[in-house]
């Protein structure tokens, strides 16, 4: 079963955001290149659960059928 728990436990990644934020802007980083790029980055996470989402719907049909 897919839960949101279990994929963020995957992802060591989505807790070095913050990290990520603080050192683009020690860098001396424009702050709304910064938010954007983490932005970005975070979007791409929402997106990766939301293709495990349909295919975990895609194949919960299929056995349904």
């Amino acid at each position: 079963m897919l839960s949101l728990f279990s994929f963020t436990n995957q992802n060591p990644n989505l807790d070095k955001r913050d990290e990520r934020y603080r050192k683009l802007l020690a860098k001396g980083k424009n702050k709304g290149v910064v938010v954007t790029a983490v932005g970005r980055e975070l979007l791409g996470f929402i997106w990766a659960i939301g293709i495990q989402v349909e295919t975990a719907q895609k194949e919960s049909l299929q056995r349904a059928a």
